[in-house]
């Protein structure tokens, strides 16, 4: 079986965990693009990369703007057909990629037996308001083979598009299990211990984490204000320990950011960090007591999946996230969930973690299990990989 993973632009190391372990059983590969936004040196599936003219629209005046206006979206693939010809399946993400219209046309000339569509999308219609991108996702919609939903959230969002059910199957995305462990061996602590140290913290200080991008619907500057709660109040030291808060990550409000800690004298408490590699995120998260995803929803998105959240689960990390998108489904009873932009009910539930051990423990217990059970990479790829024979076998 020659099946291609396409992704373009957003071809991302986390999402392909759940594809590597297919490699021994599959002739795969996966198609990026020349520049891309992600580092993929360590992956394991092989690679190719396609020229995408939206990476190099961005220095013209209105050049995505244009792309939108003629494409319908920028995330085109030169030499997309030549590449594909003789695949059994090609794989691609979301309706509204031009990547996916250029696989279902493909398939149309006979250069490929199947379609699959992966969908992370948990909104109906979204950017269906051009009208160009919304006959191409129906044309997409209407001619790919099969649909995989990464969570029941956006199956009923394609349902409500108009795909059949009987056409979709959901499979969540996996993690690499073995890589993202709790902090159990000596190794392992000494790893946390002197990640603690190059960041300025004391050992037993508790940290808590937010992995993501700086952005105002991640639910930052909420965060900040359960910070500058927790240390109003004076219960932010314990038994000797002090909760420090880490943002690791990038993004447009990293200023902004900044700016709000330094104003509220919280700089003891709130330590901004730039973006780690991929590669880092299991000591990362190993050195965290707590992650924290407070996301907002907004009129165009909410968080569709998490993939912070599975990998702290399977870290042994708890979790505290909101109650929006696809993250309740997530978790499930694995973590502790706010309703988003509750700066006061995010302070109380740090606070609740800092200072409950069994609470804690109850957390790290029923995240790694089900992590574990649902969400191990291994499990997953065996799933997709059954799921291509079934897809094969269609008349």
């Amino acid at each position: 079986m020659k099946v291609a993973i396409v992704r373009g632009p957003s071809l991302n190391p986390w999402e392909m965990q759940s594809y590597a372990p297919l490699v021994s059983k599959v002739d795969l590969v996966a198609v990026g693009s020349t520049r891309g936004q992600y580092d993929l040196s360590q992956t394991k599936i092989p690679l190719k990369r396609l020229t995408c003219p939206g990476e190099y629209a961005g220095v013209i005046p209105r050049g995505i703007s244009f792309l939108y206006a003629v494409l319908g979206d920028p995330q085109m693939l030169i030499g997309f057909d030549r590449f594909v010809e003789g695949f059994d399946i090609v794989h691609t993400a979301e309706t509204g990629s031009y990547y996916s219209l250029q696989a279902v046309r493909a398939k149309e000339k006979g250069l490929v037996k199947r379609v699959v569509i992966s969908v992370w999308e948990t909104i109906p219609f979204l950017g269906e308001k051009n009208v160009l991108r919304r006959e191409h996702q129906q044309e997409v919609r209407k001619k790919a083979d099969w649909f995989l939903a990464v969570t029941e959230r956006a199956k009923q969002g394609l349902i409500a598009e108009g795909v059949r059910s009987q056409k979709i199957t959901v499979i969540p995305m996996g993690v690499d299990v073995t890589r993202f462990t709790p902090r159990k061996s000596q190794i392992a602590n000494r790893k946390s211990q002197l990640l603690r140290k190059t960041r300025g913290f004391r050992e037993n200080d508790f940290v808590v984490l937010f992995v993501g991008r700086l952005v105002r619907e991640k639910g930052v500057y909420e965060l900040v204000e359960a910070a500058r709660r927790i240390a109003k109040s004076r219960d932010y030291r314990a038994e000797g320990r002090a909760i420090r808060f880490v943002f690791v990550g990038e993004g447009p409000e990293w200023m902004g950011l900044r700016k709000e800690v330094k104003r509220l004298g919280l700089e003891e408490l709130v330590s901004l960090r730039p973006g780690e590699p991929f590669e880092r995120m299991p000591e990362i998260l190993r050195s965290s007591d707590v992650l924290v995803l407070p996301s907002l929803p907004t009129s165009g998105w909410e968080e569709q999946f998490g993939m912070v959240l599975v990998e702290a689960m399977a870290s042994g990390v708890p979790i505290i996230a909101s109650r929006t998108g696809a993250i309740p489904e997530v978790v499930g009873r694995a973590g502790m969930i706010v309703e988003p932009g509750d700066s006061g009910a995010l302070s109380d539930a740090i606070l609740r973690v800092f200072k409950d051990r069994q609470l804690r423990q109850e957390l790290v217990r029923k995240g790694r299990e089900r992590a574990r059970l649902r969400y191990d990479g291994r499990k997953i790829a065996s799933r997709i990989a059954s799921m291509y024979e079934d897809i094969l076998r269609l008349s």
